[in-house]
């Protein structure tokens, strides 16, 4: 069911409509959890997909009833087993050849629709469960398959959405903010991004001999940008909707062109995946590295949290060689990154001034324009084989 479809919008008038008519919670709940379940199951086609599906829930909201009602054996290890466990499950069933020897989904795949959000929607909602909570399996469900976000996010964590569930967001003048929203939402993903995006890098890679290099130049530099709005116009439509029905759903982007560095643009771009590795893989690691390892070797250890960090990033979204590539290339630059700003404020110290980041309209420009052309040219490794890509970049400086 597209977003675009007359389906989509019956069921989003209607969700909109019954969760602004029924006051009490139960039944707000019960009608949201109907319209998502109906919403699933236009995506579920197999037994197998279903009986996945359920025992991965029960199997989650277990884990959280759990720990409600005994912490003491919840310890830092036991966090990380669990995002561990949640992380391979989620590689192992994206891709069966992965491991394919030890890969349960090796000989009989399984596809689930927005598995990658009800995985991480899974691992904040475990780690977020608190001693003494009182977790009802009806809000933990419409918090996992909450069928405007099912498909692409953005993530919202599980506190947040029990407490919107409770107190709605007011319908008033300016709530109708959201159905501009809606709208622009749509002309973005659906009258822009999918019309355009034939220009993208992408869709020019298996036909690349045919094509001249400023051809490829300019798919590999409109790539980015036409993924930005079609993933922004959908995160426009799903959160003024989620608005519209009384939800409030984080943010997802945050003008991320205007970045300055790498650094910036991923604190910028897609925020919820952003936050929620921050807070259960970069943190953690980081914390554990000043507090265990001697402070001369803490720099080494450091580069690979973020090698690492960004390697999950962007093996979440495929588990190709190409994205292992990318994600390595991205944790490398944000570590020069902080080593180039280290070795400023050192030199800074040593001749008596205060450290301070050029803000020069030259040097603001230049960060933007290289941070975009970065992220643009890295991408390239996302899609097809090796070769492709190496043909790609060879055709790009005229090697080829």
């Amino acid at each position: 069911m597209a977003l675009n479809s007359f389906s989509f919008i019956l069921i989003t008038f209607a969700a909109i409509l019954a969760c602004r008519l029924c006051a009490p919670r139960l039944m707000r709940e019960l009608v949201v959890l109907l319209l998502s379940l109906y919403f699933l199951a236009t995506f579920i086609t197999e037994w197998d997909q279903l009986a996945l599906l359920a025992a991965f829930l029960a199997i989650v909201y277990l884990l959280g009833v759990s720990k409600a009602a005994n912490a003491s054996f919840w310890s830092i290890a036991t966090s990380f087993l669990i995002v561990a466990l949640f992380w391979s499950a989620l590689f192992l069933l994206k891709d069966p050849n992965l491991l394919g020897a030890v890969n349960p989904f090796h000989a009989h795949p399984v596809k689930l629709i927005g598995i990658s959000y009800i995985v991480f929607r899974a691992i904040t909602f475990v780690l977020e469960v608190a001693p003494g909570d009182r977790l009802s399996p009806l809000t933990f469900l419409n918090y996992m398959i909450f069928f405007p976000t099912l498909l692409a996010g953005p993530i919202e964590r599980f506190h947040r959405f029990n407490e919107t569930t409770e107190q709605p967001v007011p319908l008033e003048p300016a709530s109708f903010d959201a159905l501009n929203r809606v709208l622009n939402g749509f002309i973005k993903k659906f009258v822009i991004a999918d019309n355009f995006m034939d220009l993208g890098i992408f869709s020019m890679m298996p036909h690349a001999n045919d094509l001249s290099t400023p051809v490829l130049w300019i798919g590999a530099i409109s790539t980015l940008a036409l993924l930005y709005l079609d993933f922004v116009g959908y995160c426009d439509i799903v959160i003024g909707v989620s608005a519209l029905m009384g939800f409030r759903i984080v943010e997802n982007f945050n003008a991320p062109f205007a970045s300055r560095n790498l650094q910036e643009f991923w604190g910028r771009w897609h925020m919820s995946l952003g936050s929620v590795i921050q807070d259960y893989v970069f943190s953690p690691l980081s914390k554990a590295v000043f507090v265990n390892i001697p402070r001369e070797k803490q720099m080494y250890a450091i580069a690979s949290i973020y090698v690492v960090t960004m390697v999950l990033v962007a093996m979440w979204h495929g588990t190709t060689i190409g994205f292992l590539i990318f994600g390595i290339l991205q944790g490398a630059v944000l570590f020069a990154i902080q080593i180039r700003r280290e070795f400023a404020r050192a030199r800074a110290k040593a001749s008596g001034v205060r450290y301070a980041a050029s803000q020069t309209a030259l040097s603001l420009w230049t960060g933007r324009i290289s941070t975009y052309a970065f992220v643009s040219l890295t991408m390239i490794w996302w899609q097809g084989s090796l070769p492709d890509a190496i043909m790609t970049y060879q055709r790009l400086v005229g090697w080829h």
